[in-house]
């Protein structure tokens, strides 16, 4: 007989399989309800018949058995990743002594990881395979003894041996097999009891009213059919799955954990957010988020004709998915500021010059699978060589009489940065009257080298000594004339963050926007002081001194130093789009520092 496994939803997933586990490991097999359960849904202790033929005999020892649950099925590959990721993250958290199931609790002696995930068993390069092979590796450091994989086809194999089971789990039997139990049942004149129908927002106490409302204002039984499953808990909220007459899963029934509406999604558009990401390092609608019930024109259906559908709740952050093609949806990260820029504001910071202004960019890329080749390099060296990747030194040395330099990039010395697949650093400066830098851009790709990160860093230095601006003084002050005004700083940040986004990124990718994101990019803009009062030292200059603030009014702070703002953006805004950006992040920024006139200057 053939079973349904991809209908049951994770909860009834994991009932069935502790189900399994007290037929075929024993009656004293201790199952775990909902909630926290230090990371198994059934466990067991003392000698076991199982398994049975084994090479090293049956079980005795303390064992924990895990569902692994696979909302949406697609390709081999990908449901295989999807499970190595599951496990692995299992794993770890086994073998932390940190984690309070190891502090609170037993390392297992053995472990089975249940699944609805249907595992080749090819020699060697099978999934099965590759899942043991993947425990094998913690294996010692966990101290487990053995372990079993239940995939689908395992799971299928019992459920034919105890019928009882799949009697029990009505939702497993597959329209066929229902057919054909029905007219067994028929022939054989026996009294026909017919299943009770599932209701909408069955399962969910407390969302019922709020399912059965957005069910029927979106059409209700006649556009919508019927529920194929109870509502579970999936990611940031509640779904139930929905199937009309003539197709599987055609819609969804979804609604955030602290919001009381609810929204039908239609199967196409859920099925995009699904498959959203990379398997392997998370996506779907658990770190994307759901649709809002809010959006979308029809409050209560989202469907597959709109050009752009917000999202909300995902560990993504809040983001929308806009239509790239048919049937494909792409998604972009809303656009955010927030005041907590520190991480990327002394990294790589060099000989100290005067004045520094930064845009810093974490991108949030499969950076495990990366690495920086020479194609890459030589993109990233072409597209500096282009005039506009100077514009930020020429934005500040023309005002200031440097008109005559065409500075050419070139890449840092070893002590300096890094040039090889891990990093690409380059530099270029304008000189000035004495020969010396005074005006310096930098730029560095960086890749992680510890798999703890997970970003890649983009980052874009102007750098201002205003000594060497000027010849023959000896003067600490820096003249009025040199100081730097707000749109100068204007316009380095965006030319800056045009080379962050667009530019360095081409290390690793001929198209960076291609390249699908395991999360929102954050840049980091930063105006920093480098020879501060607090500092001390020969030389100490006040912000001040160095930047023209007064267009942003006064401010209520009596000493003024670095300033930085952090913005959560799309890697593919347009220059509009980045120029308007950087306005509101400086006006934000200012007013953080006290400025309470900030918007006037932008606003005219």
């Amino acid at each position: 007989m053939d079973y349904d496994l991809a209908g049951l939803g994770p909860k009834a997933f994991e009932r069935l399989c502790q189900a399994l586990a007290i037929k075929i490991l024993g009656a004293d097999v201790q199952v775990f309800g909902s909630g926290p359960d230090g990371g198994r849904e059934a466990s067991f202790d003392g000698q076991l018949t199982y398994p049975d033929p084994s090479p090293n005999g049956p079980w005795g020892g303390y064992g924990v058995l895990q569902a692994k649950y696979k909302e949406q099925l697609s390709s081999a590959g990908n449901d295989l990743a999807w499970l190595r990721k599951q496990i692995k993250a299992e794993l770890d958290a086994w073998a932390d002594p940190t984690k309070r199931r190891r502090k609170e609790g037993r390392s297992p002696q053995y472990l089975i990881f249940a699944t609805n995930v249907s595992l080749s068993a090819v020699p060697g390069g099978g999934g099965k395979d590759k899942i043991s092979m993947l425990i094998t590796q913690s294996a010692d450091v966990i101290g487990l003894k053995d372990w079993r994989v239940w995939d689908a086809n395992q799971i299928k194999s019992f459920l034919d041996v105890h019928q009882d089971v799949a009697t029990g789990f009505a939702a497993l039997i597959t329209p066929h097999a229902l057919i054909a139990a029905l007219r067994e049942k028929v022939m054989q004149s026996a009294p026909l009891i017919m299943p009770t129908p599932i209701k909408v927002g069955e399962g969910l106490p407390g969302k019922e009213a709020a399912f059965r409302a957005a069910f029927e204002a979106a059409g209700g039984v006649a556009r919508l059919g019927h529920p194929t499953g109870q509502a579970h808990e999936l990611g940031p909220g509640f779904v139930q799955y929905l199937r009309n007459a003539d197709s599987a899963h055609d819609s969804v029934l979804c609604a955030l954990d602290n919001h009381q509406s609810a929204v039908v999604v239609a199967g196409p558009v859920w099925k995009a957010l699904s498959n959203l990401g990379d398997p392997s390092l998370g996506g779907g609608v658990v770190d994307a988020g759901f649709p809002s019930a809010e959006e979308g024109g029809d409050t209560c259906y989202i469907g597959e004709d709109l050009p752009r559908i917000e999202l909300s709740g995902g560990r993504w952050g809040p983001g929308y998915i806009i239509r790239v093609g048919p049937e494909r949806w792409k998604w972009r990260p809303q656009v955010r500021f927030d005041s907590l820029a520190f991480r990327d504001r002394t990294i790589w910071a060099g000989v100290k010059a005067d004045l520094r202004i930064r845009v810093a960019a974490r991108i949030p890329w499969p950076v495990a699978m990366m690495r920086i080749d020479s194609a890459g390099r030589r993109r990233v060296e072409a597209a500096l060589a282009a005039s506009e990747a100077i514009e930020a030194l020429h934005v500040l040395g023309h005002p200031r009489g440097l008109t005559a330099q065409n500075p050419v990039w070139q890449r840092t010395s070893d002590s300096d940065g890094r040039n090889d697949s891990y990093g690409v650093s380059q530099q270029c400066g304008l000189n000035g009257p004495d020969g010396r830098h005074a005006i310096t851009g930098r730029a560095l790709f960086q890749l992680p080298t510890l798999p703890i990160d997970d970003t890649a860093l983009s980052l874009v230095d102007v750098r201002v000594d205003f000594d060497a601006l000027r010849q023959g003084t000896t003067d600490t002050a820096v003249p009025a004339e040199l100081r730097i005004t707000i749109p100068e700083l204007a316009n380095i940040f965006t030319a800056a963050w045009t080379l962050a986004t667009t530019v360095l990124p081409l290390a690793v990718t001929a198209d960076p926007t291609t390249v699908t994101p395991t999360g929102a990019p954050r840049l980091e803009l930063y105006v920093v002081n480098e020879r501060p009062v607090t500092e001390g030292g020969d030389r100490t200059l006040r912000t001040d001194q160095l930047l023209d603030l007064t267009a942003f009014g006064t401010t209520t702070r009596t000493h003024l130093y670095d300033l930085a703002i952090g913005v959560a953006a799309p890697l593919d805004l347009t220059d509009a789009e980045i120029d308007s950006t950087v306005k509101l992040a400086m006006v934000r920024m200012a007013e953080d520092y006290g400025f309470t006139d900030a918007d006037r200057l932008f606003l005219q």
